[in-house]
């Protein structure tokens, strides 16, 4: 962990950093499943928990990650997307076992009670935007094989 200044709050704090690349967030969204099926405990889960495949914009899982907060109605200490996106960023994930569930899909935003885009000189316009969501069950199959004297 190394002690940086805090551009948006005027603070310092002990942020992770990857590679010089800053990832606390305190404003973000991040998705759940809630699994509705009959027959199962009707659930609420993080897809990070289990997605096999998570990519944003090739960035491998969510590219932020929010700060633990006394506040319990702040999602803490949550990975999320978060901050300016500069545009359109295509996120891929791959949920396995979802086949033939009945699920909600959950956005799920969070922010401090610090401020908002505006305060620091982000917008016009502030907010998360999500479209052209695609689902797709795809099932894995085994080549044919060959006949002999093929």
């Amino acid at each position: 962990m190394d002690a940086v200044g805090d551009e948006q709050h005027g603070e310092r704090a002990a942020r992770p950093q990857i590679a010089n690349f800053l990832i606390q967030a305190c404003d973000g969204l991040t998705l759940r499943i809630f699994d509705t099926t009959p027959g199962r405990t009707a659930r609420s889960v993080l897809v990070e928990a289990y997605a096999d495949e998570l990519t944003t914009n090739g960035f491998k899982h969510f590219p932020k990650h929010l700060p633990r907060n006394n506040n319990p109605a702040y999602l803490q200490d949550m990975s999320v997307w978060a901050g300016d996106s500069q545009g359109v960023q295509h996120v891929h994930m791959r949920l396995p076992g979802m086949a033939g569930s009945i699920a909600q899909l959950r956005f799920e935003y969070t922010q401090d009670g610090t401020g908002i885009c505006l305060d620091v000189g982000g917008g016009p316009v502030c907010g998360v935007s999500v479209d052209n969501l695609v689902l797709r069950s795809v099932h894995a199959t085994a080549a044919p094989v060959p006949k002999a004297g093929n």
